[in-house]
């Protein structure tokens, strides 16, 4: 499936479910307007940064939300100022420093009455979703006028992501990049973007390796026979048989460790660390050595995005610290 219709597949599937849930937004604003309200000036604010949701739900469920609420209000002749303008007075708060409440700001657009919606993630699948009416003007300022009942809606489990590299040292080492698109294309929630513009997480993944000489279970036998051979004689069979005892039992080790990193929009961090390694010969050759230590990395690599990718979607983000270790083929 190419990545064009793989997208049109999860937009339409989003689709689906913000219609499906429409009822309940409804509800929603049903329940804000319940109460006897002169003709009023009205703002509405999405909450949504901080609910664990990624950025294509929010605005999914946003939209569907402030029309169902512009809807109601229509209907009993209330005015709903535009979204835009709400977002000019918020960057605008963000650009000057302003301290003054969020609440003030909204008496810039001459609003009489304000909606303030909360959505929190529950689960991979569902989000709770709740609105208080508040009072922006005269004697109701700063007062919860009203507040609707919670309720669950439907989300999707996709999420954008940015992968930033794979670094050694803070080096970018441009060839592993590649192992951590196929760990995290394990799973098909996980939509992999070229740009950082509206993607829930950053990702950046850190290695290192070393290779060990170490002695196994067999060397210290190994050894005893060895000197046993030597202390018969020095004829090139028996030497011969010595050296090759000597080399019973010893040999190298190739260890991997990924620490690969995700990065939401409020900062939180999600960690998964994995080791890998793998055994070789101790007369392993240069070339050989290479591209063992090559393998090793990718396969921590791909091995920790798998789990990373599993995270994102199946549990809340932030936070959490995994380690996963592979037994080495010594143990």
């Amino acid at each position: 499936m190419t990545k064009f219709f793989r997208l049109i597949l999860i937009l339409s599937t989003l689709f689906g479910t913000v219609q499906a849930q429409q009822h309940d937004f409804e509800k929603l604003a049903n329940d804000i307007f319940s109460i006897n309200l002169n003709k009023s000036k009205i703002a509405i604010i999405f909450q949504s940064k901080s609910s664990g949701i990624s950025v294509s739900n929010a605005k999914a469920i946003e939209e569907a939300v402030i029309t169902a609420i512009q809807r109601k209000a229509a209907s009993l002749n209330h005015n709903v100022i535009a979204t835009k303008d709400l977002e000019k007075i918020y960057d605008y708060k963000q650009i000057t420093g302003d301290k003054s409440d969020f609440t003030e700001l909204i008496e810039k657009t001459k609003a009489d009455l304000l909606i303030t919606v909360s959505i929190q993630k529950l689960s991979s699948k569902n989000a709770q979703i709740s609105a208080k009416l508040l009072g922006v003007a005269g004697v109701d300022s700063g007062k919860v006028i009203n507040a609707s009942k919670v309720y669950e809606t439907a989300i999707s489990p996709n999420v954008r992501v940015f992968v930033e590299g794979v670094f050694d040292n803070n080096e970018h080492r441009a060839k592993f990049d590649d192992d951590i698109l196929i760990g995290l294309g394990s799973s098909k929630a996980i939509n992999i973007t070229k740009s950082k513009a509206d993607v829930d997480y950053l990702i950046r993944a850190e290695i290192s390796y070393r290779i060990d000489d170490v002695k196994t279970k067999e060397s210290q036998g190994a050894d005893m026979m060895s000197q046993m051979l030597q202390g018969m004689g020095s004829d090139m069979p028996i030497k011969g048989l010595s050296d090759s005892l000597g080399k019973i039992g010893k040999a190298k080790v190739v260890n991997a460790s990924t620490k690969i990193t995700s990065t939401d929009l409020n900062g939180k961090r999600t960690i998964i660390e994995h080791n890998e390694s793998k055994t070789l010969q101790s007369d392993v050759s240069d070339d050989q050595l290479r591209s063992e230590v090559a393998l090793t990395v990718k396969l921590s690599i791909k091995t920790a995005s798998e789990s990373l990718a599993s995270a994102l979607i199946d549990e809340p983000s932030g936070g959490s610290i995994k380690k996963s270790k592979s037994k080495s083929l010594l143990d």
